[in-house]
């Protein structure tokens, strides 16, 4: 097993971390209104473009291993922020 020095995983996984904590309070209230009300509110339509795009920015920041799976990933977090841009325009 290899050494690591004592700040290593804190650098290396620190954008991640604070990413999904926030994205988890950002989702919480979504979630909870489409559960106990079974309708997405205007406001949290916004929320979520917001931590969609944000995952995205994160997934080109934080280092992780290259593949199909994250391609897929950064398409999936680039839709809702692709989907709020075309229809500002159109």
């Amino acid at each position: 097993m290899a050494e690591h020095a004592a700040g290593e995983s804190v650098d290396r996984y620190g954008p991640f971390a604070v990413a999904a904590v926030t994205m988890t309070l950002v989702a919480f209230p979504i979630a909870f209104n489409l559960g106990a009300y079974d309708a997405v509110f205007y406001e949290d339509v916004f929320r979520f473009v917001v931590a969609a795009t944000a995952g995205l920015a994160v997934s080109f920041i934080t280092p992780v291993q290259r593949g199909r799976r994250l391609w897929i990933l950064r398409c999936t977090l680039g839709a809702p922020a692709l989907w709020f841009v075309l229809s500002v325009l159109f």
